[in-house]
C-alpha cells in the first residue's frame, strides 16, 4: 500500500480499504462516541462531527429523524459479523455479497455508519 499509495495515511481521511487493499487486524483507529441518537456510536472524531450535522440537517431541512445503528467495528467483531451472515445464507458466496470480509470494511477505519430512519 505504501508504494502504491505513498501519501495516504491510514489515519487520514483519504484511504482506500477493500477486499484488493486490506487492513491489518490490529489497526484500531482513535474513535470517540457520536451525539446522536442510536447504537454503537463510535466513530473517528472527523467522521463524528460530519455524522452530527447530517443528522442535525437532515433533522432541520427535511423532518427526518436518523438514528445510528452500527459505527466503529473492530476486525474481530467484523469477523463475527460475516461467519454469522456466512452461516445464515449457508453460502461463502451470498455471505460475500452482503458483509465485508475482516480487514476490508470501512467500519474498521472508524468512518463508516449505518444509518437508519427513526421510526
Amino acid at each position: 500500500m505504501d508504494a502504491a499509495m505513498p501519501d495516504k495515511d491510514v489515519d487520514g481521511t483519504a484511504f482506500l480499504v477493500n477486499r484488493q487493499h486490506p487492513i491489518s487486524e490490529d489497526y484500531i483507529p482513535e474513535v470517540r462516541k457520536t451525539n446522536v441518537y442510536g447504537m454503537s456510536q463510535s466513530m473517528r472524531p472527523d467522521a463524528a462531527a460530519a455524522l452530527e450535522e447530517m443528522f442535525k440537517a437532515a433533522k432541520e431541512e427535511s423532518g427526518i429523524s436518523l438514528s445510528s445503528v452500527s459505527g466503529y467495528r473492530g476486525y474481530s467483531k467484523q469477523s463475527t459479523i460475516y461467519a454469522r451472515k456466512k452461516k445464515t445464507t449457508g453460502s461463502t458466496e451470498k455471505a460475500d455479497a452482503l458483509v465485508a470480509l475482516p480487514g476490508t470494511s470501512e467500519h474498521q477505519l472508524g468512518m463508516a455508519m449505518d444509518v437508519a430512519q427513526k421510526g
